[in-house]
């Protein structure tokens, strides 16, 4: 956003990313949005430009920041799963130590885990899916959909205006390579279904690769339990070799089912809700993906901006969506 001065003095609030050309008409500068409406302001031509551009450096440019942050919704949902399960164990008179100093089944439910994984995946699957580990806690820049739908809508501007050839210089500060590459083959005169055909098995490759690493936690979530029932089977056993000492009776049973605990928590405390997360960012690029497709589609068939921005807000939630302004202080002034 940014504050622009209407003709008596008070000032107001339009989206800058909407704003499809100034006008100078004297006496006054005209402020036309893509959605048609106009704004007659006291601001020069240079200072709405200026204006402009220094909200443009503080803003997105289709990506929220240049590097990704810290994912806080799985680090608060690490922390409460931790704190309910453990803090729960230690009000039910449990020691947490013993969970931690039970070497043979920690032995039997991870590394026994670890390996069966292991075993079911390629080690090509097995090094992407521990590399992948890290986008759950710290995801890479996540796609912003208004911001991309804005793009586009000005890109289909300077094709009707200028031409594809004029598009291509501008593509060079373009900061998604889907993107650039998208309209690239549109600006080299490529058939719509091929562009269509090109970009689809794009996105197919990619979300079957983050599909695969999710599908490793999936798997690490199926066998945890499994070996956890083993170490617990392994302990009873010794328990039962052992019938005569009754005093460590009730210890080694509860020893045995340690590797059951930690069969179960690491199953559905970690790996499953990590397979998850994984397979939720994959959706949300897909998602991304796909209006990419659709925008350059439509701007090889030459439809509008205004088209553009009104297909593509569909898929966004009203609050939103900018292709119209609805607070009270956008309301057009009469000229």
């Amino acid at each position: 956003m940014i504050t622009l001065t209407r003709l008596d003095d008070t000032p107001f609030g339009i989206n800058h990313l909407q704003i499809e050309r100034v006008d100078v008409g004297p006496p006054h500068t005209v402020v036309v949005m893509m959605n048609g409406n106009r704004y007659l302001v006291r601001e020069s031509l240079d200072e709405v430009v200026d204006t402009v551009g220094v909200a443009g450096r503080h803003a997105p440019t289709g990506w929220r920041g240049e590097e990704g942050g810290v994912e806080v919704a799985s680090l608060i949902g690490l922390v409460l799963t931790l704190i309910g399960i453990f803090v729960g164990l230690v009000l039910k008179g449990a020691d947490p130590v013993a969970l931690f100093t039970n070497v043979p089944a920690l032995l039997i439910v991870i590394v026994g885990t670890i390996g069966v994984v292991w075993t079911s995946h390629s080690m090509e699957e097995n090094l992407a899916a521990l590399k992948s580990l890290k986008v759950v806690y710290m995801p890479p820049p996540r796609p912003d959909t208004a911001g991309l739908i804005t793009r586009m809508a000005e890109y289909a501007r300077h094709v009707r205006s200028e031409g594809y050839v004029a598009l291509e210089s501008r593509l060079h500060d373009e900061p998604d390579p889907f993107v650039r590459n998208a309209l690239l083959m549109t600006v080299d005169g490529s058939d719509p279904q091929v562009v269509e055909r090109s970009l689809r098995r794009e996105v197919k490759a990619s979300s079957e690769r983050h599909k695969r690493n999710a599908s490793w936690f999936q798997t690490a979530g199926v066998f945890a339990p499994t070996l956890g029932i083993i170490g617990a089977v392994i302990g009873l056993i010794a328990v039962l070799g052992n019938l005569e000492d009754m005093e460590k009776l009730g210890h080694g049973i509860a020893a045995a089912f340690i590797a059951t605990f930690w069969g179960v928590f690491l199953a559905n405390g970690l790996f499953l809700p990590w397979s998850k997360k994984l397979l939720a960012f994959d959706a949300e690029e897909v998602r991304y993906r796909h209006l990419v497709i659709e925008a350059t589609l439509a701007m090889q068939g030459g439809a509008s901006p205004r088209t553009i921005v009104e297909t593509l807000e569909a898929v966004l939630p009203p609050s939103e969506r900018r292709g119209a302004d609805t607070t009270s202080a956008d309301v057009p002034v009469a000229g």
